[in-house]
């Protein structure tokens, strides 16, 4: 009498699935030059800095904006990182290093 549906009617719509994307990583070639293209200002030495560990450690970009200076260990080759997996360690090579 009320027209109440006897089955929810939501049960036959399929949720719309997101697209995957596959995110084309940098050719080594591609990496050289633009290490390259830095100069040896604070400001060039600065983005070769983030440039390499973003390459070399395989961090995200926020993850290397939030990092401190206490978060890196030069000695050891750490960085401590906080980011969307959680806290972790990672290790940098002698070239990002210096």
């Amino acid at each position: 009498m009320e027209e109440l549906a006897v089955s929810n009617p939501l049960l036959w719509i399929r949720t719309p699935e997101a697209e995957k994307k596959v995110v084309r990583g940098l050719a080594p070639e591609e990496v050289t030059k633009m290490l390259a293209s830095f100069d040896r200002s604070f400001d060039g030495k600065r983005n070769r800095a983030m440039i390499l560990i973003l390459v070399d450690c395989g961090l995200r970009l926020g993850e290397v904006l939030r990092l401190n200076l206490t978060d890196v260990d030069l000695h050891q080759q750490l960085i401590k990182v906080s980011g969307r997996t959680g806290e972790r360690t990672v290790r940098f090579g002698v070239n990002t290093a210096k």
